[in-house]
């Protein structure tokens, strides 16, 4: 089965933006200086970017969100435990 993901807009990973951000699950990318440094997937795409904007989920995005300039993106996908 062939699928196109609808990415949604990027956005910088801030609290203002990330009350935007669906709680469903998907894919999401994260990105600094134009460069993909994190791809990702979750079953609730709010909290687990919340958790990355913490710093709280891996300690190499976190200190490129501590030096700012962290954008966003994701695509909603059907979420089936292990399996999108």
């Amino acid at each position: 089965m062939n699928s196109v993901l609808t990415w949604s807009q990027p956005r910088d990973l801030t609290v203002y933006n990330l009350a935007l951000v669906p709680q469903a699950g998907g894919v999401y990318l994260l990105i600094r200086g134009g460069a993909v440094i994190y791809v990702g997937r979750t079953s609730d795409l709010r909290e687990r970017l919340t958790t990355h904007l913490n710093g709280s989920h891996n300690t190499c995005v976190a200190g490129h969100v501590r030096l700012g300039g962290v954008t966003f993106q994701y695509a909603m996908v059907a979420w089936e435990g292990d399996r999108l």
